[in-house]
């Protein structure tokens, strides 16, 4: 295995000529699968928030207008008696 960046063999002839590097390729290759299997392995906390269901600005919006729907009928029929 050759790493032309650093312009030397890691591996030469089915042995490991430098250690180092060969360390630093091991430890990439677990990243690689940890984060593969982040999604698989992750914490769930039923007490936090779910992030999936967050009301959007026009669902805010149509909460107000219906509260204020609610009012001004409350006000007409107040002013009918």
């Amino acid at each position: 295995m050759l790493d032309e960046t650093n312009g030397g063999f890691i591996v030469r002839n089915r042995q490991v000529v430098n250690a180092e590097k060969w360390e630093e390729y091991k430890q990439k290759e677990q990243d690689r699968l940890v984060a593969a299997q982040a999604q698989i392995h992750q914490i769930s906390n039923p007490n936090a928030p779910d992030r999936t269901v967050t009301p959007n600005k026009m669902q805010e919006l149509e909460k107000k207008v219906e509260g204020m729907e609610a009012k001004l009928d409350a006000i007409l029929n107040a002013l009918k008696k």
